[in-house]
């Protein structure tokens, strides 16, 4: 039986807002001028990455785009993540072996620390993280609702 835990922490040491392009996915939410995006396509075009997102033809330059910072309140809105019935600040993924433990409940500077049967896999600072992370164990998109 494989346990994922993930813990909430603090990491002062990484570069908060700032993207790799090679961790973007389709299907990823970004945001774009301050509104949630869902990632449609990628491309290249001059030089340089570009999205599609959903409800738009036009393509955008990545470094238009900024990551959305993990908090509980978007991990409370992931369907399938439910609080622990009896453990304070641990959640469940629903019909799996894997759960995620906020350490120390520290929401203003949020990370997300995947350990599996104990052992520390990588850090997750952003939701495109995390659903890429989802994606990798679940092979599914992690629904929303944003």
């Amino acid at each position: 039986m494989n346990t994922l835990i993930a813990y909430i922490t603090r990491h002062d040491d990484l570069n908060s807002g700032q993207m790799k392009k090679n961790d973007i996915r389709i299907g990823n939410n970004l945001l774009l001028y301050g509104e949630v995006v869902k990632v449609t396509e990628i491309g290249f075009k001059n030089d340089d990455y570009y999205l599609r997102i959903e409800g738009n033809k036009n393509g955008y330059y990545i470094d238009q785009f900024e990551p959305i910072k993990l908090t509980e309140e978007i991990l409370l809105k992931c369907e399938g993540i439910i609080k622990h019935p009896t453990i304070e600040n641990r959640y469940l993924l629903e019909d799996s072996n894997y759960s995620f433990h906020i350490e120390d409940g520290d929401w203003d500077n949020p990370s997300l620390d995947i350990l599996i049967n104990g052992m520390y896999i990588i850090c997750v600072e952003f939701l495109h993280e995390f659903q890429n992370l989802y994606w990798a164990l679940c092979r599914k998109e992690l629904e929303i609702e944003l």
